[in-house]
């Protein structure tokens, strides 16, 4: 029918909490042991996955700027 989206990208930022983040997180680990913890088990940033996708080819560097703030 003509509808819906074709050649978009999505972009996402998924953590999948186990016992140790589960564990920090209701120790009220502080924010950068967080993210420590979380990079240890795989985690990819928005931002490393934005950049991945330019290296790879996806995307452009221009498209990123205009979707996202990388600073």
């Amino acid at each position: 029918r003509g509808t819906g989206y074709q050649g978009r990208l999505a972009l996402a930022e998924i953590v999948v909490f186990d016992q140790e983040l589960e564990e920090a997180l209701g120790a009220s680990a502080p924010p950068h042991q967080l993210k420590s913890l979380a990079q240890g088990k795989g985690f990819i940033s928005l931002k490393q996955d934005a950049q991945m996708r330019v290296l790879r080819g996806d995307t452009s560097l221009e498209e990123l700027h205009k979707t996202l703030d990388l600073e």
